[in-house]
């Protein structure tokens, strides 16, 4: 569970310019033919309020483990003028083009597997929630978590990750940042479709691991769009 303490910091920081930024690049990098969109992790529902558009019927969801988040996002979301529905199970889940809310924790999640055929899963705030975890533990609790994103998406459905990286400009694969995601990717049972980099310091300091670079690395975040395969 987030603490007060983390729930503010991250208010701040999504309103910020860089990450505002962020978000609009995110949202090209979006597919537009989904029927059904999960937001995992949806913090103040900024991914929600660039995707989404009036009129569509598609089902929007975002989850949240936070209360106050979820507050917050429907309050973000409400002020933009989109439609907003916070349900308490998946069963009161609207299509009618509303975004609907749920407080979810998707360690121990409500929705099902094979859920969405559009996934993301942008910015973890696990980041901070285990600072003072091991390098290991921290990674290990992180995969466990992009795992169970995996699972909701759909058989051939898309699932997009953004998080902090950094990228070189080696051509080694072993090396560069997309040749590290492809391999993540598959090893979770999807197929990257695209990565794309973006350069940002600034979003780079919040990614509380060790911020020194390589001759020849970029920091940033990056965006992986992939296809679910098994």
């Amino acid at each position: 569970m987030y603490s007060s303490e983390m729930v503010d910091w991250w208010v701040g920081r999504s309103l910020s310019y860089d990450y505002q930024e962020a978000y609009t690049n995110i949202a090209k990098i979006f597919p537009s033919d989904f029927r059904i969109f999960l937001d995992v992790g949806c913090g103040t529902g900024e991914v929600l309020k660039k995707i989404w558009r009036p009129y569509d019927k598609k089902t929007y969801l975002g989850t949240d483990a936070s209360p106050k988040m979820i507050e917050i996002a429907r309050c973000n979301l409400e002020k933009s003028g989109i439609p907003v529905k916070w349900i308490s199970c998946i069963e009161d889940l609207s299509n009618e083009g509303e975004v609907n809310l749920l407080l979810d924790d998707i360690s121990k999640s409500k929705i099902p597997n094979f859920f969405a055929d559009l996934t993301s899963f942008t910015f973890p705030g696990i980041v901070h929630l285990y600072g003072e975890s091991s390098s290991e533990e921290f990674y290990a609790i992180k995969g466990s978590i992009l795992r169970e994103t995996v699972k909701k998406t759909k058989f051939r459905g898309r699932h997009l990750w953004v998080d902090y990286d950094v990228n070189s400009e080696s051509q080694d694969e072993e090396k560069n940042s997309p040749g590290l995601r492809k391999k993540i990717a598959k090893a979770l049972g999807l197929k990257m479709k695209s990565f794309h980099f973006f350069e940002n310091s600034s979003l780079w300091s919040d990614s509380n691991i060790d911020n020194s670079l390589n001759p020849g690395e970029k920091s940033g975040y990056g965006a992986v769009l992939s296809q679910r395969i098994k």
